[in-house]
């Protein structure tokens, strides 16, 4: 088991002109959110406060029908429109759209592919720095 070591040079200990201390300290700026950021919400009403990107995964592998859906929204956002979400499309593969406020933010995309549709919906959830990979259209599918 790893241990971090934290040194503290305001304060003194038998060690020496340092105390030790097993705790990390928190980086400076603001406190952590508190509660989750993130929820997932499917069409059987299943919901995942802050999915990861394995368990996002897996509930787009469960859609198998247009019916079926799996919404992410980020928690906290004023106006409450702020998601994407993933189907199936009834010729068959994904469709994904996201929104980022306003209907004017509405965006959407298709493909046959799984693991693309995973990695834009990935990107999204956990805001990760890197391009979108499918091929995104203004307004609804």
């Amino acid at each position: 088991m790893s241990r971090v070591l934290d040194i503290d040079d305001e304060n003194t200990s038998p060690l020496g002109s340092a105390s030790v201390s097993w705790f990390r300290r928190r980086p400076p700026g603001p406190a952590p959110a508190r509660g989750p950021v993130l929820r997932a919400s499917t069409s059987d009403d299943d919901v995942y406060d802050d999915p990861s990107e394995d368990a996002l995964f897996m509930l787009l592998e469960d859609l198998s029908t247009s019916d079926d859906y799996v919404i992410v929204e980020r928690l906290g956002e004023p106006t409450g429109e702020v998601y994407i979400q993933a189907t199936i499309a009834k010729a068959g593969g994904y469709i994904v759209e996201r929104r980022a406020g306003s209907a004017a933010t509405h965006e959407f995309a298709a493909t046959d592919d799984l693991r693309l549709a995973h990695e834009d919906l990935t990107t999204w959830a956990h805001e990760l720095d890197r391009p979108d990979v499918l091929e995104w259209h203004p307004g609804m599918s």
